[in-house]
């Protein structure tokens, strides 16, 4: 029993050490959550500041990409508006070239009725024509398609 005493003197001795170490145990467990809490609180004031640079870096891109469209589209209507102008012109080009060719038909087939009239004056006058159309009917034909 001689060793009882020693135990209990020295467990009563140790209380106040491991309570020392169970309190500062303690307190680094509460440093620690208040060392996360105010990273965590810096981080969300960082994150915002980025948040607010990357939005403005949006908006600003955003601008840009804008003005260039509205470029582009100033450069593409005026484009269009010469084509415009161009077809414009092709079309009544194109218009007055058929009412020709309308003409011209007409002008051909009248020579070709008068052509005949005359071949066959000669022929009646017991002549033959020093020259007479082979191809003008086929000629019509072509032009017709």
């Amino acid at each position: 029993m001689n060793y009882i005493i020693p135990i209990i003197i020295a467990v009563i001795t140790g209380i106040p050490g491991f309570y020392a170490l169970w309190i500062q145990y303690k307190k680094d467990k509460v440093d620690i959550g208040s060392s996360l809490l105010k990273d965590a609180l810096s981080l969300k004031d960082e994150i915002k500041e980025d948040k607010a640079e990357l939005r403005t870096r949006f908006d600003n891109a955003i601008l840009v990409y804008e003005d260039l469209l509205k470029s582009q589209k100033k450069d593409i209507d005026e484009q269009l508006s010469g084509i415009r102008e161009v077809l414009l012109l092709a079309q009544n080009e194109i218009v007055l070239l058929k009412k020709s060719i309308k003409l011209l038909k007409k002008r051909v087939s009248y020579l070709r009725k008068g052509i005949d009239i005359l071949i066959c004056q000669i022929e009646e006058l017991g002549e033959s024509p020093a020259w007479r159309p082979d191809n003008i009917g086929e000629i019509e034909e072509e032009l017709d398609d």
